[in-house]
């Protein structure tokens, strides 16, 4: 892993400085205590620095890379078919050496022009400024599992692995985006490729951003829709190739000079992960696990820790339980709204920030994950949307809008909790969006629907959010889709559109962030590209199997995993939230709300937070989720834009 930065200015009149670089790189300096490099133009114009942990030899980092040309690259991340790109560059006339992975992305950038991120795998964000054509490449790996944010104003670029970074530079202050804050509310996390800073945007998974002459262009080079569906393709077709690919992603995700580690929980995900390691490698795993005290854990229900253990005795691991008191809750889940630059809403960030600590401590620097194993193979929420899309949102849709838009509000009042204000599952906001002529479209990132939203929203900023729409974010991520794939089953549909709100901009940004925050890299094996196209290319019926979440992985995991961890309820570094919430998230939002001299309730209707609380503490309505969400903006509102402390 790396903390990588840049300045390119295109008009020339402002001299890039290494003082400059150094105070961009040194905001992300726990990305990479290790070592620091810089670069700057002989014409000053173009400056780029970059930082490491080192899990690989110096020799196989040697960042930021320069070619004889001038052209400079800089990479967060590993290409994990370095090798095979090499071989092949040789064959068409190239030269590459054994090197660093830079050097290959940069030989890819001469050999495959603007198309050369589609030859690219692994783990990534880069930037190549190539001098011979004048041009900046911003690109981000398939899945969006590494960062990678920009600012471009005034004929001057400005990139980096965090917004920090950005906003370290001396000519960047720190504004709010409006329209982006909208769209957070909704969703638990600011859709690609929106921020909640004003002129900071960030790179979607799967794309490339291309600035030459300060005029920008925007590709998708990668979209699992690309690939047609092999009808043929049945369960031991796609077995076939797991067990080809998912060992050979894990080996890859293991490649480091130094100790490797895996996050462990008591289920299939991180189970599989390890059984994978320990078939890959024979020396040594550590293994990191959460664990809860039996009364805050509620009767030891939400508790892994035993069988993780048992896990680490079977695939004979250095272990370490970290114990997560409520008492830790809060002291842990503000360090990581101090951090947050790009905030999201999930429940596993304190605990994540608390067991990346541990791995740092034990000087493990590179652990494995097994998230997106849900988004993947469909987890239970996946699948009863996909229940609900299949098999009765076609129906449902070809009744009159008005006896949809009837029975959304049947619907809404038997959630009510007063005046505008309603709690809304998926199902009512499906019946909503038809009434409005809209598709039907929410998958897991949803934590306020629009109506909720709205009786939330103060008078003032209401007014400056009318016509907008978080719909519109789904429907681009639909329409990238249809164009591919126009007659895509629901089941691709809703599991790529979760992708796209969920897994890349919250699931992924809260293991690689609280990870990095302590200059740990945590690697994702499930998300190999090829891995993934294999998926989205078999038919959803063979995917949804007999109903059952996961089906195929589960099958997939019987030849290395005991049946009770396959088919045990899944839980994974759950926290018990209900106990430990219910009575201390209310009151943590009052204090906020009441505390002098804020500015992030200028956002809302304060009358209706405090109905909000009410509803919840009669215990009419469980809205956890809903008050988690207010206390990340406040918290964050208050850190970045406020400058204030909790």
């Amino acid at each position: 892993m790396s903390g990588i930065c840049g300045v390119v200015n295109y008009s020339g009149s402002d001299p890039v400085t290494r003082e400059v670089l150094e105070g961009m790189l040194a905001a992300i300096s726990h990305r990479g205590p290790d070592e620091k490099k810089f670069f700057v133009s002989p014409d000053r114009r173009a400056g780029i620095a970059a930082n490491r942990v080192s899990i690989v030899g110096t020799e196989s980092w040697k960042q930021p890379f320069v070619g004889e040309d001038g052209s400079a690259v800089v990479l967060d991340g590993i290409i994990t078919n370095a090798a095979d790109l090499r071989r092949d560059l040789r064959d068409r006339g190239v030269e590459c050496s054994s090197g660093p992975d830079a050097e290959v992305v940069l030989a890819c950038r001469r050999a495959y022009g603007e198309d050369f991120p589609e030859k690219l795998e692994g783990e990534f964000a880069l930037v190549v400024i190539d001098r011979e054509g004048d041009r900046v490449f911003l690109v981000r790996d398939h899945c969006g599992i590494k960062p990678l944010y920009y600012r471009a104003t005034g004929g001057r670029l400005l990139f980096a692995s965090e917004i920090k970074s950005l906003l370290a530079h001396p000519d960047v202050s720190a504004e709010i985006d409006e329209e982006a804050v909208y769209h957070f509310l909704t969703f638990g996390a600011s859709p690609a490729p929106f921020t909640l800073f004003r002129n900071i945007r960030k790179v979607p998974a799967g794309s490339m951003v291309c600035y030459a002459g300060g005029g920008r262009t925007d590709k998708h080079y990668w979209h699992p829709m690309s690939v047609p569906v092999d009808e043929k393709r049945g369960k031991a077709g796609l077995l076939e190739i797991m067990e080809r690919l998912v060992p050979e992603s894990v080996k890859a995700c293991m490649s480091t000079d130094a100790p490797r580690g895996v996050y462990l929980s008591g289920g299939l995900d991180s189970n599989l992960v390890l059984a994978e390691m320990r078939r890959a490698f024979s020396g040594e795993i550590h293994s990191f696990t959460l664990g809860f005290s039996r009364e805050s854990a509620d009767r030891n229900e939400l508790d892994e820790a035993g069988e993780a253990e048992k896990a680490a005795r079977r695939f004979e691991t250095l272990h370490r339980t970290v114990r997560f008191e409520p008492s830790q809750f809060r002291h842990y889940h503000t360090e990581v709204a101090r951090r947050a630059d790009d905030p999201y809403c999930a429940s596993q960030n304190a605990l994540m920030y608390r067991l990346a600590i541990e791995a740092a401590e034990a000087g493990v620097p590179l652990v494995l994950t097994g998230e997106a194993a849900d988004a993947l193979f469909l987890s239970s929420t996946l699948l009863s949307l996909a229940e609900f899309a299949r098999n009765k949102a076609d129906r449902l849709a070809r009744l009159p809008r008005w006896m949809l838009a009837l029975m959304a509000g049947t619907y809404a009042a038997k959630t009510a909790i007063g005046g505008r204000l309603c709690v809304s599952g998926f199902r009512m906001e499906a019946l909503r969006s038809m009434a409005r002529g809209e598709r039907f479209f929410w998958g897991s990132a949803f934590i306020l629907g629009e109506k909720f939203k709205r009786g939330l929203l103060s008078t003032d900023y209401a007014a400056r959010c009318r016509g907008l729409r978080s719909h519109d974010i789904v429907e681009d991520l639909w329409g990238q889709i249809l164009s591919r794939r126009p007659d895509a089953d629901p089941v691709h549909l809703l599991a790529w559109v979760n992708f796209g709100v969920w897994i890349s901009e919250q699931g992924l940004h809260s293991y690689e962030g609280q990870s990095a925050a302590h200059g740990v890299v945590a690697r994702v094996p499930f998300l190999n590209r090829r891995l993934v196209e294999a998926v989205f290319s078999t038919p959803a019926d063979v995917l949804v199997g007999d109903g059952g979440e996961k089906a195929v992985l589960k099958e997939y995991s019987e030849r290395l995993l005991p049946k009770e961890v396959i088919y045990k309820k899944k839980l994974g570094f759950s926290s018990p939230m209900e106990r430990w919430w219910r009575e201390n998230l209310p009151d943590w939002l009052e204090e906020l709300m009441d505390r002098g001299g804020v500015e992030w309730t200028r956002f809302f209707r304060i009358d209706m937070l405090r109905r909000i609380l009410r509803v919840h503490r009669s215990r009419r309505q469980n809205l956890t989720w809903q008050i988690m969400h207010l206390i990340n903006f406040a918290l964050w509102h208050m850190f970045w834009i406020e400058g204030v402390d909790e």
